[in-house]
């Protein structure tokens, strides 16, 4: 399947029989490009990377293609020459890993009807994140480096350092690398938010945008992200045998290539495996959900929580990456707090509620530590990890603002009448 629009390449994703997926760029007749099937083979998938890694990589060669394509440049005629990229082709790249060639710009893509505007015309869409343009020039370096090796191996005299400096000038016009959760920052969910998101998914709302057959469904799926703190992957992976009502907890379970799963892009668990205690609402709301379940055409054949209502072909099967991008593209229409609204949004939420809670405790060297792990073994993280930092210090900035605001509130009360002031 396609994830793109407007290059010269097709981005295809399939499962092999044993389960695995595996991405590749295919031209108009259907077949595989051959030296990016080869670069990722052997760099990515001999290395057991994601298969959402070959698909970005593959997606930044796909650009790079079209590029080259639109300059007439022939990389494999260039590159057995010994002639490698110079300064201002590489400096021409930056145009074209900004564009966006996603959903969006196909969208945009419109040719002005004759009599209202330049004939010809075609409307730009907005650049790509600089956090996209950084990961294109990135992969884009590392395949041209790959390849310019690959056609000049053997030879007598050495190119190695003018491949190496090609690279190394791809780097040097990547964009700046935002400090680890500074990106956090920029889509913050506050809790006045929460509350408008929680009076929205309430099933029988006068506001839920849904069916009700689906209504308790995307209920339990904000729920699980937001209560659980767990990516979508996660959340889409859950199998009722994962949850132990007993025990009052739920595994988070790595299963990668797993043949049993029917989805064609297999959500997948990029943490390590954990278990997180269950609170008895949230227990009872999965409870309830599973008797829904039972009642679906379909759900019979594999073991996955989530599944698909709508009636068809895919009934009862696994609810997918797809159909939870849906769920949330419905519910930024929904009211104007929600535009920003991301399954990814509610885990940092879920974060910043966790720092908030455990900051109102002693705050010890030994408890800050103890906190700190126990925040890492609940998002799936190393105990050691420093990823979660931005949080803490979101709560203390929090609690740093209302001191102050408390303080200058106080001050105020007690400030003299004007004809005591001294001057």
């Amino acid at each position: 399947m396609t994830f793109s629009t407007g290059l010269p390449l097709t981005l295809w994703t399939t499962r092999l029989p044993s389960g695995e997926a595996r991405a590749f760029l295919l031209d108009s007749l259907g077949v595989p490009d051959s030296y990016s099937t080869l670069f990722v083979t052997v760099t990515l998938r001999n290395a057991g990377k994601s298969v959402a890694l070959q698909q970005a990589t593959l997606n930044a060669i796909n650009i790079l293609y079209r590029h080259c394509q639109k300059q007439c440049i022939d990389l494999q005629l260039r590159f057995r020459q010994g002639q490698f990229l110079d300064r201002w082709e590489v400096e021409a790249l930056r145009s074209s890993v900004q564009q966006s060639f996603g959903s969006e710009a196909k969208a945009l893509a419109k040719v002005v009807e004759l009599g209202k505007g330049k004939r010809g015309h075609v409307y730009p869409s907005a650049p790509v994140a600089t956090k996209t343009q950084r990961g294109r020039l990135t992969y884009i370096a590392q395949y041209l480096g790959w390849l310019a090796n690959e056609l000049n191996a053997g030879r007598e005299d050495d190119r190695s350092l003018e491949i190496a400096a090609m690279c190394q000038q791809i780097y040097a016009i990547r964009p700046p690398d935002l400090q680890r959760g500074e990106h956090v920052d920029k889509g913050r969910f506050t809790r006045a938010q929460n509350e408008v998101l929680n009076e929205i998914i309430e099933p029988g709302s006068d506001r839920n945008p849904f069916k009700c057959p689906v209504q308790l469904r995307n209920k339990l799926v904000v729920y699980l992200l937001r209560s659980l703190g767990k990516r979508r992957g996660e959340v889409l992976n859950i199998r009722l045998g994962d949850i132990n009502f007993a025990a009052h907890r739920i595994d988070i379970v790595r299963r990668a290539d797993d043949p049993n799963d029917p989805r064609e892009r297999q959500p997948l668990v990029k943490t390590n495996e954990h278990s997180i205690p269950l609170y008895p609402e949230l227990e009872d709301l999965i409870q309830e959900y599973m008797r829904v379940r039972r009642k679906i055409p379909g759900t019979r054949q594999h073991p996955y929580l989530l599944v698909t209502h709508q009636a068809g072909p895919t009934q009862g099967q696994p609810m997918t990456i797809e159909g939870m991008r849906k769920v949330f593209r419905v519910l930024k229409t929904c009211d104007p707090a929600l535009r920003r609204i991301h399954p990814h949004l509610l885990r940092h939420f879920h974060s910043d509620t966790m720092a908030r809670v455990q900051q109102q405790g002693p705050q010890t060297p030994q408890s800050r530590e103890t906190a700190r792990r126990t925040r890492n073994w609940l998002a799936g993280r190393r105990p050691e990890s420093e990823v979660d930092a931005v949080y803490t210090r979101r709560a203390i900035e929090k609690e740093a603002a209302d001191v102050s605001a408390r303080t200058q509130r106080a001050t105020m009360l007690h400030r003299r009448p004007p004809s005591e002031r001294e001057f």
